[in-house]
């Protein structure tokens, strides 16, 4: 309910800004989407339209490597800080 009247007052606030949409998704291969899958032999197997309209239109941020495990990058997601800080570490 929170979430949901501070973006109504952000939206009411300025409308020219732009919207920006991040998703985070654990265990999600690079051609589990239809827009990286072209080409691969799953492409007949994903049929993601909505994201592939999303991509079309926006930008595809594909230079950002993460760690094996996904501790450290859920971490920092969910807390704003690096994953040493909140003792998530990258070890063995």
């Amino acid at each position: 309910m929170a979430l949901a009247s501070c973006a109504a007052a952000a939206a009411a606030r300025n409308a020219t800004l732009p919207h920006i949409v991040m998703l985070m998704v654990d265990d999600f291969g690079w051609a589990n989407v239809g827009f990286h899958a072209k080409g691969q032999p799953n492409e007949g197997e994903v049929i993601t339209p909505n994201m592939d309209q999303l991509a079309a239109e926006g930008i595809i941020l594909d230079r950002h490597y993460a760690f094996r495990f996904c501790s450290p990058s859920r971490s920092s997601f969910l807390t704003g800080r690096n994953p040493i800080h909140v003792n998530v570490g990258n070890g063995e």
